[in-house]
């Protein structure tokens, strides 16, 4: 799998185009799918998911949709269609620990402070909490935004 900054660019082609040939069993297809449209899954399973869990999770949205591929009945929605599968995806990853959900764990030290104070540690950790607060929707449109880049 392609780490996310190899997930930077979109490729053209049609989606749909993509996923018909994708269902036929072109892997470049398919490969050009995951490039496309990785970043905005991690960013709903970042909304969602302990960040520990982000790199499996991802792999796993993409491995049921490439088995799922053949159910999905309008390939132009190949992206809302993956989004609901990251959603249950995270859904059932805490169902089947029995955890609270947490939006991430707290950094240890924030790379890159430019304020030796750590006035942005503190920053950070306020945004953190504050995002915690947030309902599932909102945070997610909030981490697509400003982690995915996505408008």
């Amino acid at each position: 799998m392609a780490t996310l900054e190899e997930l930077e660019g979109e490729e053209p082609g049609p989606t749909a185009a993509l996923v018909l040939a994708a269902r036929d069993g072109d892997r470049r297809a398919f490969a050009t799918l995951y490039r496309n449209h990785g970043r905005m899954v991690h960013g709903v399973l970042l909304a969602r998911l302990p960040r520990a869990e982000l790199r499996d999770a991802l792999q796993e949205v993409f491995t049921t949709a490439l088995a799922k591929l053949a159910s999905l009945r309008e390939p132009e929605r190949f992206g809302p269609w993956l989004a609901t599968i990251a959603r249950n995806l995270a859904r059932d990853w805490f169902k089947r620990r029995g955890n609270t959900r947490e939006l991430a764990h707290e950094p240890e030290h924030f790379d890159g402070r430019p304020d030796a104070s750590g006035a942005d540690l503190t920053d950070a950790l306020g945004l953190l909490a504050a995002m915690r607060e947030l309902s599932e929707d909102y945070r997610e449109i909030l981490v697509l935004r400003f982690v995915a880049g996505m408008t």
